[in-house]
């Protein structure tokens, strides 16, 4: 199963009419326009950001930078525009009908975005083609805005300067897909989906959709659990020592999904978590005994609230001596059990997922399945389940006859 970012919602970035470029100069960045005029206003916000990576503390300047950039970024004038058409009836008072359009104007600050290269890359764009690039075309530290960004991600305003790097520019995507430290962004952002309470649900969806794009790439899935986070001091329910990064974001995952849907019930933020751990299930590799409990635990929450669903549905039915049927349930009912439905099955897959691709490396995925197999039972003759749970019964049933040996 994978899933895509395409339909997110996406506003464009940062632009500029200058055929331009910046060099690296004790973190300062001149940019040059066609004939050599001095344009190193356009990423001066870029310029004062980068330049505090090195510093212990964060600068107030680098501060209302980063703010100014994204005012850049995201800036839409609204443009009337007046046009003349033909009116096509007989009426003699008037020829011409005057009609009024309006629309956004394109941000050029965004066009620039796209095209923006990592300094230390020597390479010349090229299109598809094969064609050299000859639209504005910006460097950037790419390695000194990583670091940066670290550190800032506690914030609102740098989640949404990532998320619109990660999704709006495709080389940095693949710099920080390569980065072997990705720990440096992964590690806040997982701290705010832990405090979720305390922060906004914008800062939620971009920290997930973040998150969904970067586990759509196999080789970030891999690189995760071979990251071992000296500790987390931040997770206040255990302590959690030798825990892979990947298995912490599990953990993390579905600790946001039970939340959703104890305080939110919010769908399309259960359907992102439950998304990227499916995108990341193939992958797992020695995932911790705690994460795979919260895995199977997952389910049987689930499946808890379905079979609530599925007996108030059973009561609504066997109102009016049966002649209810279930079309005659409230509609809003009907939609839940539905949605809860494919949860189950999404959860059954990401089991099966590790079962079928990783299961060698998984032994504690396999004791928690032993451990929990009770709660799968109910639904084993499903008619949306029953396929997957018959490929877990099989493994079930060769480990019990092997403990039973």
């Amino acid at each position: 199963m994978r899933f895509s970012r395409s339909g997110l919602w996406f506003n464009p970035l940062f632009g500029s009419n200058l055929n331009c470029y910046d060099m690296l100069n004790t973190a300062s960045y001149d940019m040059f326009s066609e004939g050599n005029q001095p344009a190193s206003f356009v990423l001066s916000p870029f310029n004062f950001f980068i330049s505090s990576s090195g510093e212990a503390t964060r600068r107030p300047l680098a501060d209302s930078s980063l703010h100014v950039l994204l005012i850049l970024i995201y800036y839409r004038k609204c443009v009337m525009e007046e046009t003349l058409k033909d009116k096509s009836d007989d009426s003699a008072t008037s020829d011409f009908l005057l009609k009024e359009n309006t629309y956004f104007s394109e941000n050029s600050y965004y066009k620039a975005l796209e095209n923006v290269r990592d300094i230390e890359c020597k390479l010349i764009a090229v299109d598809i083609e094969g064609n050299a690039h000859c639209g504005p075309l910006v460097r950037l530290p790419f390695a000194s805005l990583f670091d940066t960004l670290g550190m800032y991600l506690a914030d609102e305003t740098a989640i949404l300067l990532l998320y619109s790097l990660v999704h709006g520019n495709s080389d940095f995507l693949e710099y920080v897909l390569v980065r072997t430290d990705l720990d440096t962004l992964l590690m806040p952002m997982l701290e705010t989906l832990y405090n979720a309470s305390k922060g906004t649900s914008n800062q939620i969806y971009m920290v997930l959709i973040i998150l969904l794009i970067l586990s759509q790439d196999s080789s970030f899935n891999a690189s995760i659990h071979k990251l071992m986070p000296p500790s987390v001091p931040w997770y206040q329910e255990r302590l959690l020592h030798q825990t892979s990064l990947g298995s912490l974001m599990i953990i993390i995952l579905i600790r946001t999904v039970n939340y959703n849907l104890s305080k939110l019930q919010d769908i399309y933020l259960r359907t992102n978590c439950l998304a990227i751990l499916a995108n990341m299930a193939p992958h797992v590799h020695r995932l911790s005994a705690y994460a795979s409990q919260r895995l199977v635990s997952l389910f049987d929450m689930l499946s808890h609230k379905y079979t609530k669903l599925a007996e108030l549905k059973n009561d609504k039915m066997r109102i009016g001596n049966g002649e209810s049927r279930g079309d005659s349930l409230p509609e809003e009912m009907s939609t839940e059990l539905h949605i809860y439905t494919d949860f189950l099955r999404i959860v059954l897959e990401i089991l099966n997922a590790i079962l079928t691709y990783a299961l060698p490396r998984n032994p504690e995925v396999v004791y928690a399945i032993m451990h929990r197999q009770e709660v799968f039972q109910p639904f084993r003759n499903h008619p949306r389940f029953n396929e997957l749970l018959e490929n877990i019964f099989t493994v079930l049933d060769f480990f019990n006859s092997r403990m039973d040996a």
